[in-house]
């Protein structure tokens, strides 16, 4: 396991600890545990985790581990969100942490996946295989999320946020309805680079991303992000 992710676990078991011991009422509770992907449930002995997929890749051992863990840990079903994270729910307290020991064991890990962080950073399901695509995402997302990750700047946020790259016409990461969204392109030269969406969003008033930029070179998609 990761040192980090073992360190962001060994912060939630205190934290459960300290529900478990009545130390924090259950809306105290929740308002620390959704940055480390706990949720509380309506049923008052329920619980739900949010584990995040970076850029929607998962590979066979963690998918086969993610199998394994929510048939001996969860109800033996778990749901996969539109914005290519997965959700177990219905665990009680004692499941939480041997769930998600599993899961890290594999990398998949569950920090960041609520609270006022980066949420999500999605990809093209098609990236680096699509037929028109004008070069492959992936590389970048991974970038990004590698950057944006755990760093302190990104820990407290205004509100959460969401980003997005597509390397499609069809906008198949829907990059007009995320936070900040990427669509693959390539100037007159040919160089690579990314025509920017800001502000979509599916909440409850829903809302289309406005063009802020029509190309912006790829290698400025981190000083542009933090700024942003």
């Amino acid at each position: 396991m990761k040192p980090n992710i073992e360190t962001e676990l060994n912060e939630l078991e205190t934290l459960l600890g300290r529900l478990r011991s009545g130390e924090l009422s259950r809306a105290e509770f929740r308002s620390q545990s959704v940055h480390y992907g706990v949720y509380t449930q309506r049923q008052e002995d329920r619980f739900f985790v949010r584990v995040r997929v970076p850029y929607g890749t998962i590979s066979p051992a963690q998918l086969w581990a993610l199998a394994v863990a929510i048939e001996k840990w969860g109800t033996g079903v778990c749901r996969f969100t539109t914005r290519q994270g997965v959700e177990v729910h219905g665990l009680s307290l004692e499941q939480i942490m041997p769930l998600l020991q599993a899961l890290g064991e594999v990398g998949l890990q569950s920090h960041e996946t609520g609270g006022n962080s980066i949420r999500s950073v999605l990809a093209c399901p098609h990236a680096g295989v699509g037929l028109d695509e004008p070069f492959d995402v992936t590389p970048y997302a991974q970038l990004l999320t590698r950057c944006l990750m755990r760093h302190p700047e990104f820990q407290n946020l205004p509100r959460k946020m969401k980003i997005g790259f597509s390397c499609c016409e069809e906008d198949c990461a829907r990059t007009s309805v995320q936070d900040l969204g990427f669509q693959a392109r390539t100037n007159s030269e040919g160089a690579c680079g990314f025509r920017v969406l800001v502000g979509g969003g599916t909440g409850a008033a829903p809302r289309l991303g406005q063009v802020l930029e029509e190309f912006l070179p790829a290698h400025q998609i981190i000083s542009f992000t933090r700024a942003f």
